[in-house]
């Protein structure tokens, strides 16, 4: 039993007028909000236009939510994914899981450890399961994928991967426990205690982990969520960003460029 407090208003015509000194309306199972078409709905109206709530205030439709969920986009493979607008950036809201780059020209799929070992562009799902986890955690791709070194893009059309001093502002504009501002909330994804993390920013932040370039292997799945930056560090490093499940903070560091991670893409901002 869900116990929602509501402001009673007239203009909720479901009601009699005894219901209107009401102070909480009990719901049993779930509350579906959907777009209102009316062009004059009573104040306090509330709608779900697929993207943002909204309120009519008697004037316009005033958003909802803290950070805008800005649209939704389409890669070359037709996975589409929700866009979130923090601060004057604008980033994926979900991982990317795009299998070729966006001029169609295919992506390897390291399977074998002795191709993943190559510094070659590949990527792979968790597992190699794409059924349990590609849809929800997206693709892990390695450094060689993202660094565009066969003149290659894999992002959407005007997107691209983050270069670490995007992620340096977004970190600045988030502020303290910026890490827990982009992980998603509770315990279905994120292994226990999940610190801090309240999505507040909606970039929803998922822990799939990593694959490693020396074995081969898939680990730290439900404690880690890391994400390649375009910036190079060193012939054989590159910078990335992480978060933790036991942690609130959001770092950035150098990693080898074979490892397996995952991707966001960031809007080319307009000159």
């Amino acid at each position: 039993m869900r116990i929602i407090t509501v402001l009673i208003l007239t203009s909720l015509l479901l009601w009699n007028t005894s219901a209107l000194s009401q102070e909480k309306l009990e719901v049993d199972g779930a509350i579906v909000i959907k777009n209102s078409e009316d062009p004059t709905p009573q104040p306090g109206t509330i709608r779900w236009t697929g993207l943002n709530f909204e309120g009519w205030n008697g004037v316009t439709w005033e958003l909802l939510t803290d950070f805008e969920v800005a649209s939704v986009i389409t890669d070359v493979d037709g996975n589409e994914y929700r866009t979130v607008k923090i601060g004057l950036q604008e980033w994926m809201a979900q991982n990317l899981r795009v299998t070729r780059y966006n001029d169609s020209t295919p992506i390897g799929y390291g399977e074998e450890t002795t191709d993943w070992k190559k510094a070659e562009p590949w990527y792979c799902w968790y597992q190699h399961d794409s059924v349990t986890y590609a849809d929800i955690y997206g693709a892990m791709y390695n450094y060689y994928v993202v660094a565009d070194t066969n003149s290659h893009n894999v992002c959407p059309d005007g997107w691209q991967v983050p270069t670490e001093s995007q992620v340096i502002d977004l970190i600045i504009f988030l502020g303290m426990d910026a890490g827990g501002k982009i992980k998603q909330r509770g315990t279905q994804y994120w292994d226990a205690p999940n610190q801090g993390a309240t999505n507040e920013s909606r970039f929803t932040a998922l822990p799939v982990g990593q694959r490693s370039v020396s074995n081969g292997g898939f680990f730290s799945h439900g404690n880690t969520a890391l994400f390649w930056s375009s910036t190079e560090s060193t012939e054989i490093t590159a910078r990335s960003f992480a978060c933790f499940s036991t942690l609130t903070n959001l770092n950035t560091g150098s990693t080898t460029k074979g490892q397996g991670y995952s991707v966001r893409c960031i809007k080319i901002p307009e000159e």
